[in-house]
Parts: structure tokens; sequence; C-alpha cells
């Protein structure tokens, strides 16, 4: 995405030269990690930051990706809404995230993937705060605790560049959300396995 200063139809053609399906996977995520986290210091990709249809689609543009792209899109999609709703000041803006994530179609895995992504933020900004973060995925209905927690437990890892860190974080959970995280690093597919 910096190559292409957020245009994303040239970056997925990028990332479409690669030939391991995983390569392109990878590719893909930091072509959404961009378009929802952008540089702010970089004009020209501001200049072709689609802000007036994420303000008012904030899933665009994952329905109309290939279907190589739009996991990584639907997943990271929950950046930039919780950017919108001041999650740093507004808390309640990750059980708002779950309810928005309940919009993404369940057919292609867009509900999985953006519930995933939501767990992994909300762990993301909240590193130091394991309980308040597995308390967050408890307020999910039963069909996004698996992918939420999964999210926590992803980004855990990543984090502390180690599988073994969900062991640690499970450990440090109690009641339900030590057997949620569990069930979730057990299934974990994270950048760090």
């Amino acid at each position: 995405m910096f190559v292409s200063h957020l245009n994303v139809a040239e970056a997925e053609g990028l990332c479409s030269r690669f030939t391991t399906g995983e390569a392109v996977t990878a590719c893909s995520e930091g072509i959404f990690m961009q378009l929802f986290e952008p540089d702010e210091s970089d004009p020209k990709a501001m200049a072709n930051l689609p802000s007036g249809r994420l303000t008012a689609e904030p899933l665009y543009p994952c329905p109309e990706q290939p279907a190589a792209f739009r996991g990584g899109c639907y997943y990271y999609a929950p950046a930039y809404f919780l950017q919108r709703h001041d999650y740093a000041r507004h808390p309640e803006a990750y059980a708002a995230g779950l309810a928005w994530c309940r919009n993404a179609p369940v057919a292609d895995g867009g509900r999985d993937a953006c519930t995933m992504g939501l767990g992994s933020r909300i762990m993301k900004y909240n590193i130091d705060r394991e309980q308040w973060s597995a308390d967050q995925c408890e307020k999910a209905p039963a069909q996004q605790l698996r992918p939420c927690f999964a999210g926590l437990v992803s980004y855990y890892r990543v984090h502390y560049h180690d599988r073994a860190a969900a062991d640690r974080l499970c450990a440090r959970l109690s009641g339900r959300s030590r057997s949620h995280c569990r069930q979730a690093a057990a299934g974990s597919t994270s950048a760090a396995d």
C-alpha cells in the first residue's frame, strides 16, 4: 500500500504476483492494515483514501474484493470502526464493534474474520489488561465467542513472538474466559505459529 499510495486494486495486483497462497494472504493483510489505518503523513495516500465511502459503510470495500483478499479486508475493517468510535475514550466501542461485525456476511467467512480482527484489536489496544480484554469478548453472542477469542490469542502470540504465549494468556484468565481461550489457542493459526 505504501507503493500504491492506498490504491487497493494496484496493491492487489502486486500481491497477486506471489506464487503461494500464504504469501498472497500476508500481502493482502498489509493492504487492508494500511487502508484502515493509513499513514496520515503521506499526502498521496490520503488523497486516495475513500474516507467518504468508509464513513458511510465501514465494511467497504470488503464485499467487492476478490476471494483471496476478502478475509484480510474483513479482518482489518474493525480498526477503522474503532478509530471512528474513539475506542480509547469510549470502551463501549468494543461491544459496538462486535454488533457491527454481525453485519458482515456469514457465507464467505466475513463475520468470523471481522470478529477475529476485532478480538485482535481488543488485545492490541489493551495488551496489559488480559482479563478485561477477555471480558469484552464474553459480551459477544455464542457464534462470535470463538473468533473473538481467536483474535485475542492470535495477537497475544504475535505481540510476544511466542506460540507458548497463548498458554500464559489462558492461565491468567478465569472462568469461561479461560475455557474459551484454551479452545481458541488449540485451533489458532497466528503469524507466530
